[in-house]
């Protein structure tokens, strides 16, 4: 099971707290992409179509319901898909009082990394109106 998902799911049982399992879909997910035609050519663009990036995203929080239904079916849990910036989504739910702590994850990026490019575990710690309890994941692991 996901690091993520399994603190979360721990705090909500510890306080028989309600969960909302949110998917935020990157305004990004939609943007043009290039694949190289033949090696040492120009690469031609095609558009991506939102649906398939849509599709997945639906897959990927179905399988985290299944998955927290049935490590813990006691809680009430419920989902949410949405399409914007990520931390800007997280932090507007927050702010309306849709929540009183967010669980989120983070990949543990370099300083350089995270000089350059603010990570969303950072944009949210710093923004959000409640508690935040970041949670280091690992990309490696296979659960």
């Amino acid at each position: 099971m996901n690091n993520v998902l399994e603190t979360g799911l721990d705090l909500a049982d510890k306080y028989s707290a309600h969960i909302t399992l949110l998917m935020v879909i990157p305004k990004t997910q939609t943007s043009t992409i290039f694949y190289p035609s033949a090696p040492h050519h120009t690469p031609f663009p095609m558009i991506v179509n939102s649906v398939n990036f849509k599709s997945k995203y639906e897959k990927l929080l179905s399988n985290a319901l299944d998955i927290a239904k049935k490590t813990k079916p006691q809680l009430n849990i419920s989902t949410k898909l949405v399409r914007r910036r990520p931390a800007d989504k997280i932090i507007e739910i927050a702010t309306k009082g849709e929540c009183q702590l967010i669980v989120i994850g983070s990949r543990g990026l370099g300083l350089l990394k995270r000089i350059i490019k603010r990570n969303l575990s950072d944009k949210v710690v710093n923004k959000a109106p409640c508690p935040v309890v970041v949670v280091k994941t690992d990309l490696l692991k296979s659960n």
